[in-house]
């Protein structure tokens, strides 16, 4: 992908025969943007409908689905939504929900859930047809604690002091002699930045003794940034990397 640039990446693997594109809104790997209208327009250019994975980017970076080019849109609250795991939505396009039915289902995709009408299999004509079964109700409360904390800063000013933060670890830690895993061809920075490391596991597991908490991924370590971080984070993740790379 980097040789040829998502866009083209992308373009290579789709024909007449796809049918759905995902794409994910910020890549797991790096957490670089990728171009969803640009890809996009392949999809659409074949019939396909086209899914974005916004997992990585929720609650950092502003999501407004009348201008990203999508037929859906999911997420989870457990990282940038400050949630735990078990709690997911799902976006769908007004007109897409009533041209296939779903394949996995559960009882509260259900027009009525409350039939417990065993010989029936029925589906709500909004979204609500792709939902499964009963809620991680813990997680509920959880990403409600969540949402209501981020609501209480506009998501365009959560955006640009992460995109601050980013840019100004990015410059110090390559300033340090650092090597970054940066945005292929077409995309563009997000809220992480991903340090290549031939050990990310041993150079993370040392971070986690300056209480710095990592994400090892590959040959990259990935450094999430949110609102509540602080350039003082950012010396102290550089000061705990020189002191790994001179014990190393």
């Amino acid at each position: 992908m980097h040789t040829l640039g998502v866009v083209e990446a992308y373009r290579a693997q789709i024909d007449d025969s796809t049918r759905l594109v995902s794409v994910p809104l910020a890549l797991y790997t790096n957490g670089s943007l990728q171009p969803v209208n640009e890809i996009a327009k392949h999809a659409r250019a074949v019939g396909a409908r086209v899914l974005v994975d916004a997992y990585q980017a929720a609650g950092v970076v502003p999501i407004d689905v009348a201008e990203i080019d999508c037929d859906y849109l999911v997420f989870g609250t457990l990282k940038y939504m400050l949630g735990l795991a078990g709690i997911a939505a799902l976006f769908a396009r007004s007109g897409v929900t009533d041209m296939h039915p779903p394949r996995m289902t559960g009882w509260f995709g259900r027009p009525n859930p409350f039939d417990f009408d065993p010989t029936g299999l029925d589906f709500p004509e909004e979204a609500r047809r792709f939902e499964s079964g009963t809620l991680a109700i813990p997680s509920v409360y959880a990403a409600r604690a969540g949402i209501e904390t981020l609501n209480q800063v506009a998501p365009a000013t959560r955006w640009e002091h992460v995109e601050n933060l980013v840019a100004e670890a990015g410059a110090r830690l390559t300033e340090a002699g650092e090597t970054l895993s940066p945005p292929a061809p077409g995309a563009r920075p997000g809220p992480q930045v991903a340090v290549a490391d031939t050990d990310p596991d041993t150079l993370a597991a040392f971070l986690a003794t300056r209480r710095i908490v990592t994400a090892p991924r590959g040959s990259n370590l990935r450094v999430a940034f949110h609102y509540y971080n602080t350039s003082d984070d950012i010396d102290r993740l550089c000061a705990a990397i020189k002191d790994y790379r001179r014990q190393s």
